[in-house]
Order: structure tokens, then sequence, then C-alpha cells
């Protein structure tokens, strides 16, 4: 995340000692977002990650095993809600994340 930028609606959770964030709300101006970002307590630093497959807000996130799951959400273009869950799996080694769609009704 960029210092000075302001998000609001977005998401977060705890994995394997890191805190993930992504999506959220930049006003009017911005819309809806797709980022994903990682904080490092022990260095005090932000990690951009590959975004998400599209903007989204009012999501939630969780960890489980080796994967986060980003669930549900809107992002007000096309549709009001997603009925989707994406499933990321973190390689802290590197800049980008493998990512990918799991569709379900």
């Amino acid at each position: 995340m960029r210092q000075g930028i302001f998000t609001v609606i977005c998401s977060g959770c705890k994995h394997n000692g890191k805190l993930y964030v992504s999506g959220g709300f930049r006003g009017p101006v911005h819309g809806h977002i797709s980022q994903f970002c990682c904080y490092d307590a022990e260095r005090d630093i932000w990690h951009q990650k590959a975004p998400l497959t599209q903007p989204r807000s009012y999501h939630s996130m969780a960890s489980v095993y080796d994967h986060i799951i980003v669930a549900g959400g809107v992002h007000y273009r096309g549709g009001d809600a997603f009925d989707d869950l994406l499933v990321i799996i973190p390689f802290p080694s590197l800049k980008k994340d493998e990512c990918f769609n799991v569709h379900y009704h």
C-alpha cells in the first residue's frame, strides 16, 4: 500500500505471520480497487502483490491452510455482487502471487 493513499471498505487477514489486505474503495473518482498487499511487521514494510482479478469491496478474506480465500463483495459495474471465491496462493519470496477464481452457484 502506498503511503498517503486512503482506502476504505477493504478486507484483510493474517496468513503465515503477515497481514494481507485486498480491494477497497477510494471514493467516486477512483472507485473500487483490485489491490492486494502484504504487510511484513518484522521489517515494517508493505509489499504490493498481484492484483485481484476484479476490483471489489465489502468482501471477506480468510486464511485456510496454504491459501487465502477472498469471498464475495461488490463492484457496482455490470452487477451488484460477486458470486465467486477467489483463491490466492501466496509465495512470500516472489512479488507476484498465483491467483485463480473458483466460481460457485
